[in-house]
This record gives structure tokens, C-alpha cells and sequence, in this order.
């Protein structure tokens, strides 16, 4: 393809006090350029601190759970941060319904009978690494006091679960331990779930339609609350200047990230995040300073701004495709966090790739929008033809 054309012509002149734009999208750019840059505690990848097992035989659930001291108000009763066998014992009439009120599973209507239910403190040997096994908890009795205890519990369903949900709030305060990883079953039916405060409620043995949706809502909200994925989709849009350019380069972009997305979670791909994290925000400065100077050019230049007038550069969606590849990576690694397996992969794939695009079209629509205010109510005498900008689409 060609480089921007221009017509023949001098370019209009502008009113007084009307705006320079070229400068502005620079400083927009590289002001956008420093958030990204900026610590974001966001980003931080939590590491799961409580796990356990759902498995479902015939019409009843069983759950063995590590839960931290901290997520049951009240029941370090000495303030060392840990649950011992007498801190458990008083809390035992209790248990029942503190169980039910924070590891909360409904078939359909049906919440279930809680058949069972036993607590103990975990063990830690010497070596200082906890120890979940019943018998060396029981042997242990009273036993040594640990951060974490284990719950065992049954759950009696009318009926076999085929509409099974969970909802938790058995989260401790530390930084630690806000995730829960939990692996379902019901031969031969597996799943991970990863629970964490903003997704508490989840689905057991999910559908493909459930699979789908739930991810579709997680690719809309990744793309929207990463700065990183915000400020890359904003430097398109000021890169393409046309709807035609818009969806070449985030065509682009989206297969792209497609490719290492699928690579990283088939486990064909393995790129530590400590290596792709930093090129992520390179590739935003990178997009920001390559729109500034097409906002540039685009002011100098009188001819209008089409695709046939201003097309992008092959450079340029080379740059997108491999800056894509990068995203992909980051992109999978959420994925990963939020928890992955067996026949669930694909639908989450795609649900999660739908909610991406989605994303970033919520993205382009309400930059444009804003545009167009800024040019009707803020700008009215902004410069049309010949000195194209975003605030003209």
C-alpha cells in the first residue's frame, strides 16, 4: 500500500483560538504512555492460597476444603492469625450454619440438607509446610495450631445435581488468600473452578452455553479495566482514522492474539510473564507514538480522510500483528488464573475471544462518541476537511 496521498490545495486556514491538534494528541499520547507505565497494583497475579475437591456421586456433594483462619469472624479468639483444635471445638455448634451461609450449593431450587460436616486444624510439620490429611489432623489432637483448617462436609440433593452452583465468602484478609481452587468431578466430568471474591458464584460441571457466557463476560471485562489493553485499542483508533482501517487493524490485532492465547493454554507455548509484561507496555508506547504522528500528518495533510486517502501501512499492521501476539500471552494468563480444564477449553476460548472484540468496540464506539461531543459542544470551529481527527469521524 501507499503512503498518505495528498491533494493539491493549501490546507484551511484556521480560526483564532481554534486548537493546534497535532501537539495535543502528542501530549495525550505520551500522558496516556506514563499510566501505563505506572505501577498497577491490578496486575498482580494472586496465587491461590486455599484448595480443595467437589466430587459428586448419586444425589450427594462432597467437599473437603482448606479454609484460612481469617475468613471465620471470631474464631481466632487469641489473635495469632491461626486456628487451633480449642478455637474449632467452640465454634462447633455453630459450623453448620456458618458453612451453609458461606459454601453455599443449589441444585435448580434445591439448597440440599448438609449431612456432614467436620472441621480440624491443618498440621505443620517442622519443616513448616502444612499437612492436609485427616489422619495425621486427628492423630494430632489437640495438636498444633496452623493458619488453615479443613472442613469436610456432605450435601444431600433430592436428586442427582444437573443444575449445581456455588457461592462462596470463605475468603481470608491476607493477600494470600483471596482465590480458592476447587476441582470438581462427576466421573468422568472435571473442572477447575477458581473462585475469588469478584467471581464468588460459579457453576458446577458448567454447560457449553454457561461456559460461553460466563466467558464472554470475562474478555469484556479484561479488555475494559486493563489500561495496558484500553490505551493499545485508543492508539488503533487513532491510527486507522476510517471504520475500513478500524476493523483491518483490529482484525489484526484479534487473530494475533488468538494464535498465543490457544499456544499458551495447550501448553505449546511457555513465555514467563516477567519477559512479555514489560514488552505489553513497549508495544503501548510504541502504538501511542505511531497514532501521534499520523494525527500529525493528518493536519498537514488537505486530503480527506478515507482509507483510499490515508491507508495504513503494511509497517504498521506488522507492528499491530506482532504487538497482538504479546497481548495473547497476557491475555491467556488470566485465563490460566481463572482456571481451565478438559472440554471446558474451547468454549471458554471463543466466549473469551467474543467478549475481547466486544470490548474493544465498546472502546472505539465510545472514543468516537466522545469525539463528536467535543467537536459539537466544546469545539464547534474544529477543522473539518484536509485536517482530519478523531474528532471527526
Amino acid at each position: 500500500m501507499s503512503g498518505t496521498q495528498r491533494m493539491r490545495g493549501d490546507a484551511p486556514s484556521r480560526a483564532a483560538g481554534e486548537p493546534t491538534w497535532g501537539w495535543p494528541w502528542l501530549w495525550a499520547t505520551a500522558m496516556s504512555v506514563l499510566i501505563a507505565l505506572a505501577p498497577n497494583g491490578a496486575r498482580a497475579h494472586l496465587m491461590p492460597a486455599q484448595q480443595g475437591t467437589l466430587n459428586i456421586v448419586g444425589s450427594s456433594v462432597f467437599v473437603v476444603l482448606g479454609v484460612p483462619a481469617s475468613a471465620i469472624p471470631g474464631l481466632d479468639a487469641d489473635g495469632n492469625g491461626r486456628a487451633s483444635s480449642a478455637e474449632l471445638a467452640a465454634f462447633g455448634p455453630q459450623w453448620p450454619a456458618i458453612w451453609s451461609a458461606g459454601f453455599e450449593l443449589r441444585n435448580g431450587d434445591d439448597a440440599g440438607t448438609l449431612a456432614l460436616i467436620q472441621a480440624m486444624p491443618e498440621v505443620e510439620h517442622p519443616g513448616g509446610s502444612p499437612q492436609g490429611s485427616t489422619a495425621s489432623a486427628a492423630a494430632a489432637a489437640p495438636g498444633p495450631d496452623a493458619p488453615y483448617f479443613v472442613v469436610i462436609t456432605r450435601i444431600d440433593f433430592a436428586a442427582p445435581p444437573d443444575q449445581l452452583t456455588l457461592r462462596t465468602s470463605l475468603f481470608g484478609s491476607g493477600p494470600n488468600e483471596r482465590q480458592i481452587l476447587l476441582r470438581a468431578t462427576r466421573d468422568p466430568q472435571a473442572q477447575v473452578l477458581t473462585l475469588r471474591p469478584d467471581q464468588a458464584a460459579q457453576p458446577v460441571l458448567a454447560t457449553t452455553a454457561q461456559t460461553l457466557w460466563r466467558y464472554t463476560a470475562i474478555g469484556i471485562e479484561h479488555i475494559l479495566t486493563g489500561p495496558d489493553h484500553v490505551l493499545f485499542v485508543l492508539a488503533l483508533v487513532l491510527l486507522g482514522g476510517s471504520w475500513r482501517a478500524w476493523l483491518w487493524l483490529l482484525s489484526t490485532f484479534t487473530v494475533a492474539h488468538s494464535i498465543t492465547l490457544v499456544a499458551s493454554l495447550r501448553g505449546w507455548l511457555q513465555w514467563p510473564s516477567e519477559w512479555f509484561e514489560p514488552l505489553i507496555l513497549l508495544s503501548v508506547a510504541v502504538m501511542g507514538a505511531l497514532a501521534a504522528r499520523r494525527a500529525w500528518q493528518r493536519r498537514k495533510s488537505s486530503a480527506p480522510t478515507t482509507f483510499a486517502a490515508a491507508p495504513v501501512r503494511p509497517i504498521e499492521v506488522a507492528l499491530v500483528f506482532g504487538f497482538g501476539l504479546l497481548h495473547g500471552l497476557g491475555f491467556a494468563e488470566s485465563l490460566a488464573d481463572v482456571g481451565l480444564d478438559g472440554p471446558q477449553l474451547w468454549p471458554a476460548v471463543l466466549g473469551f475471544n467474543v467478549g475481547v472484540e466486544l470490548g474493544q468496540m465498546a472502546i472505539v464506539v465510545t472514543a468516537l462518541a466522545m469525539g463528536r461531543f467535543a467537536k459539537v459542544l466544546i469545539w464547534p470551529h474544529a477543522p473539518t476537511a484536509g485536517q482530519s481527527s478523531l474528532l471527526n469521524r
